[in-house]
């Protein structure tokens, strides 16, 4: 019985916030793809200085990948 009314007030809360939750949702979601899109081009951008014959852009290269690997 006492587990009903603990269910039941969850989803009078989930009822009350729903609007707030959707759009902490939407911002989490958005703020997600704006991530791995940005992580998608840093990453193309250092793979391609990587393998570049220039000195200059293979050590930046290699300093941001020891940075970011530790």
């Amino acid at each position: 019985m006492a587990f009903v009314r603990f269910l039941s007030g969850i989803g009078e809360l989930f009822a009350l916030n729903a609007q707030t939750l959707a759009s902490g949702l939407l911002m989490t979601l958005k703020l997600t793809v704006y991530s791995l899109i940005l992580a998608f081009f840093i990453g193309i951008i250092f793979g391609m200085m990587s393998v570049s014959k220039n000195k200059i852009l293979l050590g930046i290269s290699k300093v941001y990948v020891y940075i970011i690997r530790g």
